[in-house]
Parts: structure tokens; sequence; C-alpha cells
């Protein structure tokens, strides 16, 4: 019998939350011998720190998590009120807690987004036993990372950042964090694989380790036998001890300016969706082998479009590199600035077509302006239901977005969403479009099941999804 899979992700967002975001992270280097982990453990430790947040909430409960509410005297401020000072009735307060390292001796701080994100306050613990509020500097949600700043009165001790490149499986890492709220935690394990992605089309390729990872353990850092960060710590397999994911350092490198300076990232878009190319698929397409991505939609009137690009080209290589699968095009895309114009080669008809594409600002995009919406969370693609292709449905009931790819074996397919489906309520909030869709998904409180009321072949059904199988740890 074949067992299903949950990713789960891990911040101390107490043991109700356990169950929600999580991931970790892998190594690079030459192996060393076991005994000699404790002196890379000793040397790394004081660079990790222990994260503490506040998070506000209402009885309607949009935000982001939800954690067990610790002893008075944890709280990073005594004068913080508590349920029932200072809040409205509706109102309470919870605290959720997570890992981090310094990436700079002034004071940056490196952690996951799902860490930090809706707290009202932020308290960093060194390892000396030291504490100070922190800033949210910037918020990448994309890539579960954020940015932190304390003022510390001497320089701080900094991390030395690796090349994620450069990790094989099977070397050793160690895992620094805070489970459970116990500080300075150290496990180790190794590189079970690299590339890993986690969600379809989505732009990161984790490290995969057996390191323990557990809640706590989320914005941590994973080291190798050169004591140095090769990822961040940010999810595992719900139910799958020794299936920890972690974020490459190299991917952090490519946008920890922009969190700096201000305090987002600017990400790029070319208007079109994407597919693995399977064997049969090559065969079908007349590719010599399976290398490749195969373009499955063209949104009009945007970069791809612009260029020339059809539905059902392969791309085989983009600004310059080889492109093997789909996990080497999202790296290589992720790192492209926004305003380059890239160089792409096409396959189509058998035949090799060159082709150049501007990549353009997803910020800039607006929700209202595109045709389709790649929710990865939840396994599904959605698209404006007044589209002008025929849906078979009633006049009065063309509203909505329909659903329109899913993934198999994701959170849709296994809630019972089905493709032709139409959305059109979420959490008791009307859909009209990408942007009340995309609002109720960021509104949506995580510690209940997300509500779909779905328009299904003349009849009305509700659904519920679970897309918190990631733990945050």
């Amino acid at each position: 019998m074949q067992m299903r899979r949950s990713i789960m992700a891990v911040s101390t967002v107490p043991l109700l939350a356990v169950l929600f975001y999580l991931f970790l992270a892998g190594a690079t280097g030459a192996q060393i011998p076991p005994s000699d982990w404790g002196t890379v453990a000793k040397a790394t430790k004081n660079i990790v720190v222990n994260i503490k947040v506040i998070k506000l909430y209402s009885q309607k409960g949009n935000s982001k998590e939800i954690g067990v509410t610790d002893k008075r005297d944890d709280l990073p401020s005594e004068n913080e009120p508590s349920v029932g000072e200072g809040l409205s009735p509706r109102s309470y307060k919870e605290q959720a807690s997570g890992s981090g390292f310094i990436i700079s001796n002034d004071g940056y701080i490196l952690t996951n987004s799902h860490v930090v994100d809706g707290a009202a306050r932020v308290k960093v613990n060194l390892s000396d036993g030291r504490s100070f509020a922190a800033v949210i500097k910037g918020l990448d949600r994309k890539l579960d990372l954020a940015l932190l700043k304390i003022e510390a009165e001497a320089p701080l001790p900094v991390a030395n950042l690796g090349d994620s490149d450069l990790l094989n499986v099977g070397d050793g890492v160690i895992a620094i964090g805070n489970p459970f709220g116990l500080t300075q935690t150290v496990t180790a394990g190794i590189v079970s694989a690299t590339g890993r992605m986690l969600y379809e089309n989505n732009p990161d390729n984790f490290i995969q380790t057996d390191a323990s990872i557990n809640p706590g353990n989320s914005g941590g850092p994973l080291v190798n036998s050169r004591g140095e960060v090769v990822g961040i710590n940010t999810a595992k397999i719900a139910g799958g001890d020794g299936l920890g994911f972690a974020i490459p350092i190299n991917v952090v490198k490519t946008v920890l300016s922009q969190l700096k300076e201000t305090g987002q990232v600017k990400r790029g878009w070319i208007g079109c969706s994407f597919q693995p190319l399977t064997p049969d698929l090559a065969k079908s397409f007349g590719a010599p082998n399976s290398e490749g991505l195969l373009i499955a939609n063209i949104d009009k009137g945007h970069s791809a479009d612009r260029a020339g690009f059809r539905r059902g080209d392969l791309i085989l290589e983009f600004d310059g590199k080889i492109i093997r699968n789909i996990s080497d095009f999202v790296s290589i895309f992720h790192a492209t600035p926004v305003g380059k114009k890239v160089a792409v080669v096409l396959l189509r008809n058998n035949k090799r077509e060159s082709a150049e594409v501007l990549i353009e600002d997803l910020n800039e995009v607006k929700a209202s302006e595109r045709k389709s919406l790649v929710y990865e969370k939840l396994g599904l693609m959605v698209v404006d239901y007044s589209d002008g292709e025929p849906r078979n449905i009633a006049d009065k009931e063309a509203n909505g977005l329909l659903v329109a790819s899913i993934k198999l074996g994701g959170v849709a397919d296994e809630a019972g969403i089905k493709e032709g489906d139409v959305v059109k309520d979420v959490d008791g909030n009307s859909i009209d479009g990408f942007v009340s869709f995309e609002k109720a998904m960021n509104d949506h409180n995580p510690s209940i099941p997300l509500r779909f009321l779905i328009f299904r072949g003349g009849s009305w059904i509700y659904i519920t999804l679970q897309p918190d199988r990631v733990l945050a740890v």
C-alpha cells in the first residue's frame, strides 16, 4: 500500500502548528572524520540565534501562523498586553519561535519568512545570552526568506556562506537550531539529494537531508564539514523521518542584496507556463530525448508571446545554458535579473529556433491582467473564467475561476477538486478573479481547513483542503 506524504514546515509555532511549515538544508565539501564534527559545531554555534515572535490575531484569523502562548516572562516585551489588555475583545496574542543565523557583524540575520511574517514584535536571543529587539528589513514569501536587523554595541560573529552548488550526495552536514525551544541543538546527517522541487513551477530547488529537523529549526543553518553555511533549514515531509529540506545558500545570495536595499524581491516573469518533458511527450513532439522544458501555455501580450514562443515549443537553452529539465530552468530563471533580454533556443517541429525574450517584473504584472495563476501549495492552476473559451456553463454562473489543471497527488487532487470545476468562493469570500482569489488565500487562517465553494456540472459543492501539510520548523 502506497503511503501518502505531506510536506511540513517548522517553527516552534506551538505544537498546534507543528503541522504547518518546515524545511531543512544540505551540505558541501569533502568529508571529515566524525570526531571532527564537534569542532565544526563549536565553531559555528555562535552564529546561530533563537527568534521569538509575538503575533496578534483577530477572531477572523487572517494571520499566517498560530502558536501556543508561552509563559509571560518569555514574551518579547514585559509590557506587551495579554489577551483583553489593549486588544479588542475579539483579538488575542500568541507566541512562536524559530532559528536564524548572523550574516554581518553589524547585525543582519537570515531566517524563514514563515517564522516572522505577521509578527507584532520580534526578539533575537544570541548564543551568549544577550537579547535584542529585531526589525524585519525584508521578506520574500516565495523563497520563504526574511532578513532581520538588530543593533548590537559590538561587532557580532558572522556565518561563513559556502557554495551550495558544490554539494554532492553523501556529503556530511549538520543542522543547528532550536527545536521545541531546545537552544543550540545540533543534529548530523548527509545530503540525501540536491535539486529537489517540492512544488511544480516553484523557483526553488531544495537540498534534501536526513539530519533531524523539528519544529523550531526553521531558519537555522545547514552546515558542511568546513563550517560553511550551505542551506537554510525550512521543511520536512510530514510523517517522514529523515526527509528534511533546506533552501540552497546560493539561491539566497541571488536575492540578498534586494532584501537589504528594498525589503522585497523583484521576480521575473515571461508570461507562459511549463511542464516537464516526459519520455512519451518527447516522442509525441519528435524530440530526440526527454531533455528540455515543454511550454504548455502562453499569456497573450507578454514577453513570451512577443518573442514568438508557441504552445508546444521545447526550451533547450536559456541564457546560454542547457536546460535538461524543469529543475535546471527554474534555477537559471530565478537568478536572471528583471529587465534582461535572454537568448533562448527552442525546438519546434523538429527544428531548432532562436529567440530573445525580455524578463518582465512579476510585481508589475497585476493579478487582474494575468490569464492563469499557478498556486503551487494547492497543486492547481486556475484561469480567468471570462477568458473567452466556451465553458459549457450557464452565463449566469460565468464568474469565478476555472480549474484548468490539477497536479496529480497534490492537495487539490487529494481533496477531490477536478479540472473544469469553477471556484466561486473561498472561506466565505466571493471569487470574481485573481485579485479576490489571492486575497482570500493570503487571509486564510492556517489553523483550520481551507474551504472552497465549487460549481460543477450544474451543482454546488463545498470542498475542504489542507494546504499546510508543510510543517514550518
